[in-house]
């Protein structure tokens, strides 16, 4: 078995960074499924479709949760669903970070966390600037 992945982000960013995953991989090494939560919806009717989302995706080995941005609405609905044991949730998804998770989804869920975020940091570096 292995750590589902659910991606609860703004509109399509989510599906768009899945999509980009999923075309490095013959095969998704987990269930992965990405859940847009656009911008002037409410909330409390966004939560019964997240419950069957995350039942569809449920097995013993847990869920991490992927959102893009701390403190905003899909991070606030994801956090419904932290329970620390069986459902995590990590802020701030990256490609390379997705990239990460999915070629460590065997791993146990919070090994896993660990991945996501050593992922999410070495994907984002300073190039710097060439002076012409």
């Amino acid at each position: 078995m292995t750590v589902a992945i659910l991606l609860l982000t703004h509109d399509l960013v989510g599906s768009s960074l899945l999509n980009a995953a999923t075309r490095t991989f013959e095969k998704l090494p987990t269930n992965a499924f990405a859940l847009p939560i656009c911008n002037d919806c409410d909330p409390e009717q966004i939560i019964p479709q997240v419950e069957n989302t995350i039942a569809d995706l449920q097995n013993e080995d847990g869920i991490l949760i992927l959102t893009d941005l701390y403190g905003a609405t899909p991070f606030n609905i994801a956090q419904r669903f932290n329970d620390g044991k069986n459902i995590r949730v990590i802020a701030g998804i990256n490609l390379s970070m997705l990239i990460r998770v999915l070629n460590y989804a065997n791993l146990e869920l919070s090994s896993l966390c660990e991945k996501a975020l050593t992922g999410g940091r070495e994907g984002i570096i300073y190039c710097g600037c060439t002076e012409n």
